[in-house]
């Protein structure tokens, strides 16, 4: 995330918002990312809010 900082973009700019936004979240997704117990995938939640399907149509 380190290229972000790099970036250069207007003053109030839909690109400078961005970049904003993505830095004042670095540390929620390094905290995710240095998580191993952490899934990049959600299917499991997904899958158990899901009403189960009975295969009858």
């Amino acid at each position: 995330m380190a290229w972000i900082g790099k970036q250069k973009a207007s003053n109030g700019s839909r690109l400078a918002r961005v970049l904003t936004y993505a830095e004042n979240q670095r540390p929620y997704m390094m905290t995710y990312l240095e998580d191993d117990r952490c899934s990049i995938s959600n299917n499991l939640s997904e899958n158990s809010i899901r009403p189960r399907n009975s295969g009858e149509t």
